[in-house]
C-alpha cells in the first residue's frame, strides 16, 4: 500500500529493489573451524545500503570473521571486495552485530578461530519495501525563507527540497505555518503505515493508493482515498 500524507509535488516512488543474500550454508562442524548459527537470518532486506540501491550496485563480498572461544565475532575483514565500499562495509557491520557461531573445538575445548564465506548482494527490480520519505519545511526562523530537510527510512524516492519549496515555500507567510511536511509512506500488505511525527501538526491533505500484482506479474493501482 502506498500512503501519501500532505502530498504536494507530483512524485511517484520508483519500483524499489530488495536484497537477496545467497550464502553457502555450513551444517557440519569441522575440527578447528567454527560453525555459523542460522547464517541466513543475519541479513535482512532493509540492510541493503541505500546508496548502493540507488546506484544499482550489486556484488559478492568474501569476508573473514575472527571468532572467539565463546562463539562471538571479534573482528571482520574483507578478503575480496564487491567493488562497492558500502556493500563491503555493510557486510562486516552485519556480521559483527548479528553473527553467532558454535566455536571451533580442539582437543574437546572451544578455541578462537576464523570463518570465511562469500555473501552476494543482488537487486530485484519492482519489489517495494517498507519505508518513508519526508521533506520538511521549517518556518520557525524565517517565514519567507524556510529551512528544508529530508528524513528517510528505506529506499523511497520523493520530491526534492527545491520542488517542495517552489510549490509551498510561500505558505509560511500566507498561512502562518510553522512547519510544512510532504510525506510519502510505503507499506506492504496489511502493515501499519508510518503517519509521521506528532510535532508535525495536523494533516492538510491525504492520498491513498493500493497496488496489486496481476496474474501476469504486472502491477496495477487503485486510488482508494
Amino acid at each position: 500500500m502506498l500512503i501519501a500524507f500532505l502530498a504536494a509535488a507530483a512524485a511517484t516512488p520508483a519500483p524499489q529493489p530488495v536484497r537477496v543474500v545467497k550464502a553457502a550454508p555450513v551444517t557440519v562442524a569441522t575440527a578447528g573451524k567454527p560453525t555459523p548459527i542460522d547464517v541466513r537470518s543475519w541479513f535482512k532486506a532493509d540492510d541493503y545500503p541505500a546508496e548502493a540501491q540507488r546506484a544499482g550496485k550489486e556484488g559478492t563480498v568474501v569476508f573473514e570473521v575472527e571468532v572467539g572461544a565463546d562463539g562471538h565475532p571479534t573482528a571482520c575483514h574483507i578478503e575480496k571486495s564487491s567493488g562497492t565500499p558500502s556493500l563491503d562495509d555493510a557486510t562486516c557491520k552485519i556480521v559483527m552485530e548479528k553473527a553467532h557461531f558454535m566455536p571451533a573445538m580442539v582437543n574437546g575445548k572451544p578455541v578462537a578461530s576464523s570463518f570465511t564465506q562469500p555473501t552476494t548482494w543482488r537487486l530485484q527490480g519492482g519489489a517495494p519495501t517498507n519505508g518513508y520519505f519526508a521533506v520538511i519545511l521549517d518556518y520557525a526562523k524565517d517565514g519567507g525563507q524556510p529551512a528544508c530537510s529530508v528524513v528517510q527510512k528505506g529506499v523511497i524516492d520523493g520530491p526534492t527540497c527545491d520542488q517542495v519549496l517552489s510549490h509551498y515555500g510561500s505558505y509560511g507567510k500566507t498561512e502562518g505555518l510553522t512547519k510544512f511536511v510532504e510525506l510519502l509512506s510505503v507499506t506492504l500488505r496489511d502493515a501499519e503505515p508510518y503517519r509521521g511525527e506528532t510535532d508535525w501538526g495536523r494533516r492538510y491533505a491525504f492520498t491513498s493508493v493500493d497496488l496489486y500484482l496481476t496474474e501476469d506479474g504486472k502491477s496495477s493501482c487503485v486510488v482508494v482515498a
